[in-house]
């Protein structure tokens, strides 16, 4: 199979990746793919060389992600959740998890997530690839069939932090680095559900030096907060995580986090577009990620692109002084690193 051109969008999430993947699915030229390889990489897949072999691949397709899990199981959901879970004939249910592929990617391009997903992995394992690389070549060959597209660009919330084992899983994609101001993309995962529990097992981590989302540890568990040991998996509930009060710098210094980290690992050369610009200047700022990835800047793309963009919701000018400074103190190292990159 001959590789596809394959362009990720690194970003810390709440940054205007959804839209940007919204406004790309709708050219012609590409296959816009949504939060797929960051989950890949969290189900055990490493680096293209990797020796996988067909089946072993297809069973990492099928992870359920922790976070999706819990939210879903809770009855708490996100606008990128997009399984038909009231479709007859969906096959899964919102408190038995689902494989992340059908969850995001699929249901982004589809009504039938889980015919596609049947079609990919019998692709998958028809093929019969020895690596990563060949499995990937697949994936994406298989899906461009289905939904058309010559042009790869994948975008998955936060994948900013996993840049260096994506750049690992493909060796030959290109970069294009979405970014916003620090303390608006702070706020915006502030009162995000998803992000707001990756920063609660964050904190649980730190507590008890594992993630109890993902091991089945609990030495410690006694010794935890009421407010913390109510967000076990073993007791979480929607009223109790909507009551938790997770600080605002706490998302600050994880926007920061994976800022630093993220273009640290960034390759030398990439493309970079800010969410204020597609915000002010959608048609300028689509015309120039067009011309990145080889695709036509087609007039009619444009104009059903452009209007999707709404104003920005998270205006951190309006909170208490004293918590707006704490806020950018606790991003500013991530404007430190974007500065040394000649971003500001």
């Amino acid at each position: 199979m001959t590789q596809m051109p394959v362009f990720v969008v690194a970003c810390s999430g709440r940054c205007g990746s959804t839209l940007l993947s919204e406004m790309l699915e709708r050219h012609p030229q590409v296959l816009s793919l949504s939060e797929f390889l960051v989950p890949l990489v969290l189900s055990g897949v490493r680096h293209a060389e990797q020796p996988l072999t067909a089946q072993q691949f297809c069973a990492a397709l099928q992870t359920h992600m922790p976070t999706t899990s819990a939210l879903l199981k809770a009855g708490i959901t996100v606008s990128e959740f997009r399984y038909p879970f009231q479709r007859q004939g969906a096959r899964h249910r919102r408190d038995s998890g689902l494989p992340f592929p059908v969850n995001c990617a699929l249901s982004h391009l589809t009504d039938d997530p889980d015919g596609a997903f049947d079609v990919l992995l019998r692709r998958v394992l028809a093929t019969n690839g020895t690596c990563v690389r060949d499995h990937l070549t697949c994936t994406f060959q298989t899906l461009a069939e289905m939904f058309g597209g010559s042009i790869v660009v994948e975008r998955s919330g936060g994948s900013l932090l996993f840049t260096a084992q994506i750049r690992a899983l493909l060796p030959q994609a290109s970069f294009i680095l979405l970014t916003r101001s620090g303390t608006e993309t702070a706020l915006s995962m502030s009162r995000h559900a998803y992000f707001r529990h990756i920063a609660l097992r964050s904190v649980l981590t730190a507590e008890l030096g594992y993630d109890p989302y993902t091991s089945p540890q609990r030495g410690g568990v006694s010794a935890l907060p009421p407010d913390l040991a109510r967000q076990l998996p073993e007791h979480f509930t929607k009223a109790g995580f909507e009551a938790l009060d997770l600080p605002l710098d706490l998302f600050g210094a994880i926007w920061a986090h994976h800022t630093e980290r993220g273009l640290a690992a960034l390759p030398a050369r990439f493309h970079h577009l800010s969410y204020e610009s597609l915000c002010a200047g959608p048609h300028a700022t689509l015309r120039a990620v067009a011309e990145h990835i080889g695709a036509a800047p087609d007039p009619h793309w444009l104009a059903a692109a452009a209007p999707l963009v709404s104003p920005p919701q998270c205006k951190p000018e309006s909170l208490p002084p004293d918590e707006l400074a704490y806020l950018g103190a606790a991003c500013e190292p991530g404007v430190a690193a974007l500065a040394r990159k000649g971003i500001v």
